[in-house]
């Protein structure tokens, strides 16, 4: 089997331009091709998606999208924690949600970011970087990293809760399982029940709209403890949860164990099964948000997602390389 990027090209060339993008996606054609190939790595199916859109004159978030343009909230990075530095929680976002312009957001969000790496450095504190551009400062709790956060966000000229909100990706797994929570650093062992109750008091003390994977991937009962708290004020989003496959939305769905899910097309496998996945979400009024992976590059299909699903939602890494900001 030939695998290189000249045998796939020859076949969108004679393949690919007989759809009509008003009625067949053409990504279902790269699809059902991709289907039938053994190997065919990510790159090179990301390729296929650019070469589909120029075949038809449509960008692929045209192709994927049903028409409509909205304002996307973004979700930087600005602190997240390498495992041998852990500090409980894997990652601390800003999420600039109180402007009437995308441009606004971009803006608030790096000048948020570039401030709080001045603060770290003043305290001491390590400004180096993970593979999502956010900063990797070593033995905080989980509230000392939000107080440095909104003290950035204050100093930066901008209102936490109003122009600014948090978003947190706990990573829940790393530390707990469906029994247990062990957050070393604050010297606590909490139940499912005490971890949503430790996440109560966050929310009351922090201008926090989201938490992704708050509750361990095994704690289906946690998660519905969690929803059913929270889940009318605060967005609750399964990533570790769902791995943005149908079978475990549906589950969510039916359980009402979320109110969201993390998307990342690589995950499932094909832009088609994420489609189908964010078509589920949608119609069952669960939110969903484009992700991207760690080890990007400046390619912009994620974005592309984002905008023609109409997802609302991107969550991007911080404002620290060309990778992310793409």
């Amino acid at each position: 089997m030939k695998s290189s990027l000249s045998t796939y090209k020859n076949y969108l060339k004679k393949n690919l331009i007989k759809f009509d993008p008003n009625q067949e996606l053409a990504i279902t054609a790269i699809d059902q091709f991709l289907s039938n190939e053994f190997s065919l790595k990510p790159k090179i199916y990301k390729k296929l998606l650019k070469r589909g859109k120029s075949k038809n004159g449509v960008y692929l978030y045209g192709e994927a999208g049903v028409g409509k343009t909205m304002l996307m909230d973004i979700c930087f990075a600005s602190i997240k924690i390498k495992k041998k530095k852990r500090i409980h929680f894997q990652e601390f976002m800003i999420a600039p949600m109180g402007f009437d312009s995308f441009g606004e957001s971009i803006r608030a969000g790096s000048e948020i970011y570039f401030t709080l790496g001045k603060i770290l450095e003043n305290e001491g504190l390590s400004t180096n970087v993970g593979y999502e551009g956010g900063y990797a400062p070593s033995n905080l709790s989980n509230k000392q990293v939000l107080d440095f956060i909104i003290t950035a966000t204050e100093k930066a000229g901008y209102i936490p809760g109003d122009d600014i909100f948090i978003s947190l990706d706990p990573a829940s797994s790393e530390f707990g399982n469906k029994s247990e929570y062990l957050l070393s650093k604050e010297n606590m062992k909490l139940s499912s029940e005490e971890m949503v109750e430790y996440y109560s008091n966050l929310i009351e003390e922090y201008p926090i709209y989201s938490i992704e994977d708050g509750l361990s991937e095994d704690d289906w009962n946690g998660w519905n403890i969690f929803t059913s708290k929270h889940g009318k004020k605060t967005q609750i989003v399964g990533d570790d949860l769902f791995v943005t496959q149908k079978k475990y939305l549906e589950k969510g769905i039916n359980e009402k164990s979320a109110n969201a899910i993390l998307i990342k097309f690589n995950q499932v496998g094909t832009i088609s099964e994420t489609l189908e996945t964010i078509q589920l979400a949608s119609n069952n009024n669960f939110k969903s948000v484009i992700s991207h992976r760690s080890g990007e590059t400046e390619d912009t299909t994620i974005a592309d997602l984002a905008v023609g699903t109409n997802s609302g939602q991107i969550k991007t890494g911080a404002p620290a390389r060309s990778d992310r900001v793409a």
